[in-house]
């Protein structure tokens, strides 16, 4: 290869969500029928994870320029990156290395470097979080546990402010209770404490934020029903709360008040926590699972539960991983996401109803950047900065105008600039390129975050400030 170059289509800066054309000189052998161009895009130059645009033939011989259109990420970094692998023979991998391929990379700034965080949005059961650009947190929906953490037990319909909370990088929800992760590695809790899961040593509920007792250093968070993980900087899993299903991954029952180490995990880079079971992301891209396997959750290829992690079958190659009460999805390098776990309502988006003990591919879907799992729907978004649901449709979570269910994915109509999507018990938000929130679905305890409490079947702004 001798030159990779980057431009928009209508000649104007790049800028995320653009339309651009990446353009490669590649020289090809006399037996040019063997070689292969697979192109790649990364969303944060300084972290990236590659993602596949397409495979392009040499037309012949010799020297040529190989071309195709694709759209920058919404959401990222202030540099993005591309990755050209021309390759003799074998299959497509952004890691390639036989003794004719060749690799380039090329960084690049996009303007309108100001995005929103991805981490900055999350949905609980009936509740939702969101980080403000001044590190401080609102929270709207139902509040009965304290989860909306601003010192009451009252609902909200539009977003209150989290009480003595600054500086926070991200946030997530379990059913009813909520964690933060702040800058300087500690984590915050609120909510319900029935099984010890806000961390704090004790099983006193909190409508206000308290320290998790010793634990620093923390990278990730999840929570889910009554259980909490964490990802610290050395790459170990920690968790705690309810460990009725060996959701904790210790190899014991007993829940935890405080957090402990999970058995034999490192290099871990990312958790999600579901019902009663846990999974990890592994820095080679890997996905382990411990916990309730009652429809296959664990991906391991039975229905046998398991007290310490255990490799999901068959899959490599995962970036994202997300999990709510009885699914798993995760999203592959390649831009497709692949399910297991109950299908009840279509929610693993393979066209059928049927459980899956092991990852299946979820239909129609590429050039995927984002993904979430609600209680029995799923949801992604595009590199086109559209969003895309499937699974139960009950309260209208899918935003496609109805209330019909669906086993694969359909658009949510009208709906562009996604930067984020994140899918509650029976209603979605999702955050746009422009800092927006928008919501749609089940409403009766305000979390749509609209000043109502009427369900919507297509998205509505939230009345953030």
């Amino acid at each position: 290869m001798d030159r990779v170059k980057v431009y928009t289509t209508d000649g104007t800066d790049l800028a995320p969500g653009k339309q651009v054309i990446l353009e490669v000189d590649v020289w090809a052998w006399s037996g040019y029928t063997s070689d292969a161009l697979d192109l790649y895009y990364a969303a944060d130059a300084s972290n990236p994870t590659w993602n596949f645009i397409t495979t392009l033939a040499p037309s012949g011989a010799g020297a040529q320029t190989l071309r195709v259109n694709y759209t920058l990420p919404p959401s990222g970094g202030s540099t993005q990156a591309v990755r050209a692998a021309f390759r003799y023979m074998g299959s497509a991998s952004a890691c390639t290395g036989g003794s004719y391929d060749d690799r380039d990379d090329l960084a690049f700034a996009v303007m309108g470097a100001s995005l929103p965080k991805v981490s900055s949005l999350t949905a609980g059961y009936f509740h939702n979080l969101k980080v403000s650009q001044d590190g401080t947190v609102r929270a709207w929906g139902m509040n009965n546990r304290g989860q909306l953490g601003n010192g009451m037990t009252t609902q909200s319909t539009t977003p209150v402010g989290v009480v003595g909370l600054d500086n926070v990088e991200s946030v997530t929800t379990g059913e009813e209770h909520s964690l933060a992760l702040k800058k300087d590695g500690t984590v915050w809790t609120w909510g319900y404490n029935s099984h010890g899961q806000l961390g704090d040593g004790t099983t006193t509920s909190r409508n206000t934020p308290v320290q998790v007792v010793g634990l620093t250093n923390v990278v990730a968070i999840a929570a889910n029903k009554e259980h909490s993980l964490a990802v610290k900087q050395d790459g170990t899993v920690w968790a705690w709360g309810n460990n009725s299903a060996g959701q904790l991954g210790i190899g014991v029952t007993p829940p935890q008040y405080t957090p402990v180490q999970v058995a034999g995990l490192s290099g871990v880079t990312s958790v999600a926590a579901g019902g009663q079971f846990s999974l990890a992301l592994k820095q080679d891209g890997t996905v382990w699972a411990w916990g309730d396997n009652v429809c296959g959750q664990l991906g391991d290829g039975t229905l046998t539960s398991r007290y310490t992690p255990v490799r999901v079958t068959s899959l490599t190659q995962a970036t994202v991983l997300v999990a709510d009460q009885y699914h798993s999805l995760t999203l592959k390098q390649d831009g497709t996401v692949w399910g297991w776990g109950c299908n009840y309502s279509g929610q693993l988006g393979d066209g059928s109803t049927t459980d899956r003990t092991t990852p299946v591919r979820v239909s129609g879907l590429s050039g995927i950047t984002l993904i979430d799992t609600g209680s029995s729907h799923s949801l992604a978004v595009r590199n086109d900065g559209t969003a895309w649901a499937w699974g139960d449709n009950f309260a209208g979570q899918l935003g496609d105008g109805t209330t019909t269910s669906r086993t694969t994915p359909v658009q949510v109509p009208g709906f562009s600039g996604a930067v984020a999507v994140k899918a509650g018990g029976m209603h979605s938000v999702a955050l746009k390129l422009d800092g927006s929130t928008w919501s749609w679905g089940y409403n009766y305890y305000g979390q749509l975050g609209n000043g109502s409490i009427f369900e919507q079947h297509s998205p509505v702004k939230v009345l953030l400030p």
